[in-house]
């Protein structure tokens, strides 16, 4: 079973990223996904430009960031924290 806080901390930082990444403004949209009693599914998608591919596999180490410097270390922090 996940922990609340902990997913809470995930959803939140999934978010906040897609927020920030819409700098010229948008939409962010999320819903539930299709039910079952062994997980939960959420869907959250954004307007934004997106990612390029080659930051895709680079996304829950620790430091990476696109963020300016002091920034945008939460998805790596909490995978190499071992809650995800």
């Amino acid at each position: 079973m996940a922990n609340a806080d902990f997913s809470k901390q995930v959803l939140l930082n999934i978010i906040l990223n897609a927020r920030d990444a819409m700098e010229q403004g948008g939409t962010l949209t999320g819903d539930d996904g299709p039910r079952n009693p062994l997980w939960a599914t959420i869907r959250i998608s954004d307007t934004g430009s997106g990612i390029e591919p080659d930051e895709i596999q680079k996304l829950f180490l620790p430091l990476f960031t696109r963020k300016g410097e002091g920034n945008g270390t939460g998805l790596g922090a909490l995978h190499k924290s071992g809650h995800y």
